[in-house]
């Protein structure tokens, strides 16, 4: 890695594990505030809400944030378990915990896309709900 003691590339991995831990921080917090919004929608629903398809679209968002903590975890212990570890020397958990949940993570997300929504919106043109030109598909 380095023509040195090895102490900036320890240097380097700390704070990419440093850096991932707060990744997961904030996308747990993101997540709260998914489960809060859908708690208090299905607690007091909008006329909107009953029309459209929002409840497929928490729960896509739901196991592909499942899957993202997944990944996440786990290239937290490759990077603690350093440049020699078990998980750094054995492809295999690059292709299931990397690419293949990244690759159903898309395929939930194209099953779920959120172009419904606006598309659902265009559709039934709700009164009250200026729909800005910009966002036009």
């Amino acid at each position: 890695m380095t023509g040195g003691d090895g102490s900036n590339a320890r240097s380097g991995s700390n704070i990419i594990v440093a850096g991932l831990c707060l990744q997961i921080v904030f996308f747990g917090l993101f997540v709260v505030t998914g489960i809060a919004f859908h708690t208090r929608l299905n607690k007091r629903p909008t006329g909107l809400s009953f029309e459209a398809p929002w409840k497929k679209h928490m729960w896509s968002l739901y196991v592909v944030s499942i899957l993202i903590f997944i990944r996440s975890i786990v290239r937290v212990v490759e990077f603690v378990q350093g440049f020699d570890g078990h998980i750094i020397s054995h492809e295999w958990f690059i292709y299931v915990f990397d690419a293949l949940l990244m690759w159903v993570a898309c395929v939930v997300l194209n099953w779920a896309h959120p172009g419904e929504v606006a598309q659902h919106l265009r559709a039934t043109k709700p009164r009250g709900l200026a729909v800005n030109p910009a966002y036009q598909l």
